[in-house]
C-alpha cells in the first residue's frame, strides 16, 4: 500500500499532467498553400507543389495558349509558367517584389504559377466547405476542389498538371 507521500506526489502529477490529446488524423484536412490573386485567397494542396520561389526572368513562347506567359529557367530546369489570372479571367498586374512562382509536380508533369504573394501554409478540413458555386464557370470549376467558409478558392493541382489545354511543346 503507497504511503502518503507517494499518494500525495501521484494526485500533484495528475492535477498538473497535460491533457492527452487525440493524435487521430483528420482525413477531411488537408495541407495547402494559401496565396493571393488580387485580393482573393487561393490554395493548393501542399503534395503538389514542389518549391516556391521568386519570381524570375520570362521567355516568352509563342504559339501557346494565353494563359501561358513562357518559360523559366529554375537551375536549368525550363518550366512553363501559368498566370492564373489570366485563365481565371482576373484583371492584369504585372509581376513585383512579391510575386511568387509555386512550381507543382506530377509524374508526369511540371509547370509554375503565377501568384501576387504567398501568405503561407496551414491545414483546412473539407468540413463546411462547397465544391461548386453557381457564378463559376470555365477553367475556375474545372479546377476547383473547395471554397472554404472563408472564401478561399482550394484548387486542384492535379488536375491543373494534368490539363492537356495547358502542356506546351
Amino acid at each position: 500500500m503507497p504511503d502518503a507521500n507517494e499518494r500525495l506526489l501521484r494526485r500533484r502529477a495528475e492535477r498538473l499532467a497535460i491533457p492527452e490529446q487525440s493524435t487521430a488524423v483528420d482525413p477531411t484536412a488537408l495541407t495547402v498553400v494559401e496565396f493571393l490573386l488580387d485580393d482573393e485567397h487561393y490554395a493548393i494542396e501542399l503534395r503538389h507543389i514542389r518549391e516556391i520561389v521568386p519570381f524570375r526572368e520570362l521567355t516568352p513562347v509563342p504559339g501557346v495558349q494565353e494563359a501561358i506567359l513562357g518559360v523559366v529557367n529554375l537551375r536549368g530546369e525550363i518550366v512553363a509558367l501559368l498566370d492564373l489570372r489570366r485563365l481565371f479571367a482576373l484583371s492584369p498586374q504585372a509581376a513585383d517584389a512579391e510575386s511568387r512562382l509555386i512550381v507543382l509536380r506530377s509524374a508526369e508533369m511540371e509547370m509554375a504559377l503565377l501568384a501576387d504573394q504567398v501568405v503561407g501554409v496551414r491545414v483546412v478540413t473539407l468540413h463546411n466547405t462547397l465544391n461548386t458555386l453557381p457564378t463559376l464557370s470555365g477553367y475556375r470549376q474545372d479546377y476547383l476542389l473547395a471554397i472554404t467558409p472563408e472564401r478561399m478558392t482550394i484548387l486542384d493541382g492535379g488536375k491543373i498538371l494534368s490539363d492537356p489545354r495547358l502542356v506546351v511543346g
